[in-house]
């Protein structure tokens, strides 16, 4: 896989979800993010092409950061059965599809909780924590960085990964402490939260009602940690340094 072919898949990734609906979930997405693959492999043979793209049109849903592993392991994969025998190639397909369905779903919920379960709400807490401290744009800078630096790096190396291990990349992703991480930025969570908490109601700098706007946010960010983006805290923040400023 060239490095501009790895560029055009990992940009195309990114619209994993605009055709997302019930009854084929990503698999529209996918498939588009997969196709220029498919056709450097099938595009001398029309029917083998259209069949190709056929076969990645059925249900697929997985967590869009871990899309990338998915799309270099199915390109390894299709890129065997292209080079095997037509007589083993069946088998070859049959077991790029079982493949895919199974790291679909294992990856779909690891990074779910490491990404919107766990790292979402660490962030949430850390830059209103920051906003109680200093309130400005810079909590809000550092939550896009931290929380687009690890997604796009997963997207773009597990392309690579995916690709360079085929199916025995799969017992790789096994081995990688996700849950452990997950676990150790819950915990790191619940100490912004607390420590957010402890400044907001030892602020002088903060009245009555701009703390109960800061605990309101506190507990959004604890009970729908997925609703919490860095304009929704920072929105929290400013509302509550407003009030305090207008002496409500």
């Amino acid at each position: 896989m060239t490095f501009s072919e790895r560029t055009v898949m990992f940009a195309r990734s990114f619209l994993l979800q605009s055709a997302f609906g019930p009854e084929r979930m990503q698999a529209l997405g996918f498939a588009w993010a997969l196709d220029p693959w498919l056709v450097k492999l099938w595009g001398h043979d029309a029917a083998a092409l259209a069949e190709a793209r056929r076969r990645h049109l059925g249900c697929f849903n997985t967590n869009p950061y871990a899309v990338g592993f998915l799309l270099g392991m199915t390109c390894r994969l299709e890129e065997e059965a292209a080079a095997a025998p037509v007589a083993a190639r069946a088998e070859k397909l049959s077991r790029l599809a079982a493949l895919k369905g199974a790291a679909s779903a294992g990856l779909a919920g690891a990074a779910d909780a490491f990404f919107w379960g766990a790292l979402r709400p660490a962030l949430a807490f850390a830059a209103l924590l920051l906003g109680f401290i200093h309130f400005s744009l810079l909590p809000v800078a550092l939550y896009l960085v931290a929380w687009n630096a690890p997604a796009l790096w997963a997207r773009w190396k597990g392309l690579a990964a995916g690709y360079a291990g085929g199916e025995k990349a799969v017992l790789d992703v096994c081995k990688m402490p996700a849950a452990e991480a997950a676990v150790t930025l819950r915990f790191s969570a619940l100490g912004l939260g607390a420590a957010a908490a402890l400044v907001a109601s030892h602020s002088d700098a903060l009245n009555e009602n701009a703390r109960l706007l800061g605990g309101a946010a506190l507990l959004i960010a604890v009970f729908a940690p997925e609703r919490v983006g860095p304009w929704g805290v920072a929105g929290a923040v400013g509302v509550a340094r407003a009030v305090w400023e207008a002496g409500i």
